[in-house]
């Protein structure tokens, strides 16, 4: 499996818990394809992508972006159902696009899944690392 190493400080801000840090304003898809961190608003819905928690968060354009979520927080989003959020969290590239046919990744220790919202995906650090 591969280990990639937190970069950057990332936070998440639902409704029920406030917000945890201050974050610039939402970008677009194609903002944050393109950036090492990114913030985005949409409705997110806690999903199973190859068997690992991942959240699809749809944006108000109706593309969609694939987000890593700390478990906990995964688990409540499933509980509650689609909720409107605002993520911020650090942009990697499925490794499928570039290392040739790679099937599993982790993080930090969190299994990621691949979803069906494009070749990136934005990782939502445990705010315990």
């Amino acid at each position: 499996m591969k280990n990639i190493k937190y970069l950057a400080s990332i936070s998440v801000m639902l409704p029920s818990w406030g917000c945890l840090s201050a974050t610039p304003g939402p970008m677009t898809y194609e903002g944050c394809a393109a950036s090492k961190v990114c913030v985005v608003h949409g409705i997110a819905t806690a999903r199973l992508a190859e068997h690992a928690p991942t959240v699809q968060l749809d944006l108000p354009t109706g593309r969609c972006i694939n987000v890593s979520m700390p478990r906990q927080r995964w688990e409540a989003l499933r509980n509650r159902g689609p909720t409107a959020i605002t993520v911020s969290g650090t942009v990697y590239r499925e490794p499928s696009a570039d290392n040739g046919g790679e099937t599993v990744l982790e993080i930090n220790g969190r299994r990621i899944g691949y979803g069906l919202c494009g070749r990136f995906f934005v990782f939502v650090r445990d705010q315990q690392q």
